[in-house]
């Protein structure tokens, strides 16, 4: 029978392989959620666009003043930013697979036209304009230097 310090000795060992594997197994499970979850053509990235656009409908169709805007603008602003990477990531995959991208489908038609509907609501909401393009700002820069990369 071992000593109390040798039991101990062996907890910790163990303990310590236990951790390791499950180290192990996240930074698997973590790469493998990654590299799943990334558009593997110009339609799927479409497809992933498809909820931040919904997403900013449903932000720009709760204001009707210009204090609903400004309470709104953190919301906006991150709505526009993933929208312009997700729009980011799929033009360097287009340029780098030389993908199409096949045809728009009528829902992504119909948001696009809801989402063009609402922003030009907003913009004719007194003040609002001055704010939106402030509230744009930012991705649109983004969006502006991607474009002179490509």
């Amino acid at each position: 029978m071992g000593t109390k310090g040798d039991i101990l000795f062996e907890k910790d060992i163990y303990s310590q392989v236990i951790y390791q594997s499950m180290k192990r197994l996240f930074i698997l499970l973590l790469f493998a959620s990654l590299s799943g979850c990334s558009p593997s053509s110009i339609c799927e990235y479409r497809t992933e666009g498809e909820e931040p656009i919904k997403r900013l409908i449903y932000e720009l169709s709760q204001i009707e003043t210009v204090g609903q805007l400004e309470a709104r603008e953190g919301r906006l602003k991150k709505c526009f930013s993933s929208l312009v990477d997700l729009m980011i990531a799929a033009k360097k995959f287009q340029a780098k697979r030389h993908d199409e991208g096949g045809e728009v489908t009528f829902w992504q038609l119909e948001l696009s036209e809801a989402l063009r509907r609402e922003m030009i609501r907003i913009y004719e909401i007194e003040g609002c304009s001055e704010l939106m393009e402030e509230i744009e700002r930012d991705a649109l820069h983004k969006l502006d230097i991607m474009e002179r990369c490509y």
